[in-house]
């Protein structure tokens, strides 16, 4: 039912601004089965290394990163909720947010968040520069039992009025298909590799070095082919 296939974020002085796009296309109204939920962790901008962080979810699924802070909201409920990272490495209910609570289009599955950046930052404030790895997440509800459906990782750097857009970090997904002609071979033998490369970012790329290299068990093996590509930008 959940599925991320998209974030956007931005900020503006007082707030963190988060879209996330559900991959289906579509949501539940609220208080209707089945419920969902959004979920987005932080970790704290200002890096405070005296405060408790968790690679857990709310819901026992993997963060990417250790994170400080939670804010979540259930369809099934009005309230937008704060929790802090504990020392069990679970979740403390913080506070209920009296900013604007995620609201969510269910003809379309968009979300949309705001966070305020003093809720982020263990000193209250983060200057232009200062960044967090951060987790946006939608759960759902199967039949009584909550989990951490999908569970995506961005990297956020805070910005001010003259910084240029950034597209986010697409490593890992530059391959989009690799297949060999063969399953096994024998020593020597030639092997043959298709592989289909495409450019997620928002920009073409012209004249770039495309690199394949080798490996076995961790050891590199034969020389690296490389190539001159231009690339298009994939669009959604």
């Amino acid at each position: 039912m959940t599925s991320v296939k998209r974030v956007y974020a931005a900020n503006d002085a007082t707030n963190l601004y988060i879209r996330d796009d559900n991959a289906s296309g579509a949501l539940s109204a609220y208080n209707t089965a089945p419920d969902f939920a959004v979920l987005v962790y932080a970790q704290d901008f200002n890096h405070s290394g005296s405060i408790y962080s968790t690679s857990t979810g709310f819901y026992g699924g993997t963060l990417d990163h250790p994170m400080n802070y939670l804010f979540a909201r259930w369809s099934d409920s009005t309230t937008y909720s704060m929790f802090s990272a504990n020392s069990s490495g679970g979740w403390t209910w913080d506070s209920n947010l009296s900013t604007q609570a995620p609201q969510w289009d269910t003809a379309t599955g968009r979300i949309e968040l705001e966070i305020p950046i003093t809720n982020i930052t263990s000193s209250g404030s983060a200057a232009a520069g200062s960044w967090s790895y951060m987790d946006v997440e939608t759960a759902y509800d199967n039949s009584g039992t909550w989990t951490d459906d999908d569970i995506t990782g961005i990297h956020y750097e805070i910005a001010n009025s003259t910084s240029t857009w950034q597209y986010g970090s697409t490593l890992g997904h530059e391959i989009e298909s690799l297949t060999t002609n063969a399953a096994r071979y024998s020593p020597s033998t030639n092997v043959t590799i298709n592989t289909n490369v495409v450019n997620p970012q928002a920009v073409s790329e012209s004249g770039e070095t495309l690199t394949l290299t080798f490996t076995h068990n961790g050891v590199a093996v034969g020389s690296p082919l490389t190539a001159t590509v231009s690339l298009a930008r994939v669009r959604f």
